[in-house]
């Protein structure tokens, strides 16, 4: 089947240049089939990365001297555009792709690959390759300005309809994007607040486990109070019928001192007499 043209464009790092020249770490090299047929435009990635230095730090200096302050930190200095291709293209269709990117992005391509080296085997045990190519060119044009701001959705489309032409594939239907920029600290932060959350929800649920036992206890607690207020309020009525008998005894008491005391004054008087 014929592969269709697309061109996917993402802000990168000078890692990149490592990997498109298969020079570097065996952890940035995506290598599955032999090396033999990739070719890299300058084939070593420390002479690409000399390039990137000298010509950002150029860029730069013309930013502050036109603008009056220093680059953004965050501003995309290095961006990659991954071309799709078919197996008859070779490194000179690669080339009038990336000199489009000079010409109308007014910047400077860094590094152009071609690659033979990815793809899979499928089912029947043939070999699959994923025939594309990077052209890694500069975040900032020859003005010191974002090129990035360049790339829309209309700059997309021509961009989609002009590589298809010129590589003779079939037009994608669909426009482009331009593709998000891999955050990795910030999909180091989430993961951070996932854990954090994560954690939470822990203590959080141990807290509620705490909680429910306090209840329990107080529930037990009232049970408790509210028997012992009984146990008291037996108690309290039991003292008031001890107080009325004892206040009962005490008039008693008087009325048998009043009646013993009344005759022993009568025979007083009777032996006075």
């Amino acid at each position: 089947m014929k592969r269709l043209a697309a061109v996917t464009i993402l802000p990168t790092s000078t890692l990149e240049l490592t990997h498109n020249a298969r020079d570097g770490d065996k952890k940035v090299d995506s290598s599955i089939f032999p090396k033999d047929e990739n070719v890299v435009i300058p084939a070593s990635s420390q002479e690409a990365k000399e390039r990137y230095k000298i010509l950002i730090k150029e860029r730069k200096k013309l930013y502050e001297e036109k603008f009056k302050r220093k680059l953004h930190p965050k501003t995309k200095k290095l961006l990659s555009a991954v071309v799709v291709l078919d197996k008859h293209h070779t490194i000179e269709d690669v080339k009038k792709v990336a000199k489009y990117f000079e010409d109308k992005l007014n910047t400077d391509v860094i590094q152009i690959a071609l690659h033979r080296d990815e793809g899979y085997i499928d089912e029947d045990g043939n070999k699959v390759i994923n025939h594309h190519a990077h052209i890694v060119f500069l975040g900032l044009d020859k003005e010191a300005r974002s090129v990035r701001r360049k790339i829309d959705k209309k700059f997309l489309y021509q961009l989609q309809k002009d590589v298809s032409e010129m590589l003779n594939m079939p037009k994608l239907q669909n426009t482009p994007k331009l593709a998000p920029h891999v955050n990795l600290k910030k999909i180091n932060f989430e993961k951070k607040i996932l854990k954090e959350n994560h954690t939470l929800k822990e203590k959080l649920y141990e807290m509620e486990q705490i909680n429910k036992q306090r209840e329990q206890e107080y529930t037990q607690l009232q049970e408790k109070y509210k028997k012992a207020f009984q146990e008291l309020e037996k108690l309290r009525k039991e003292i008031i019928v001890l107080q009325n008998e004892i206040r009962q005894l005490q008039q008693e008491n008087q009325l048998l001192k009043k009646a013993y005391n009344n005759p022993l004054k009568e025979n007083l008087k009777l032996q006075n007499d």
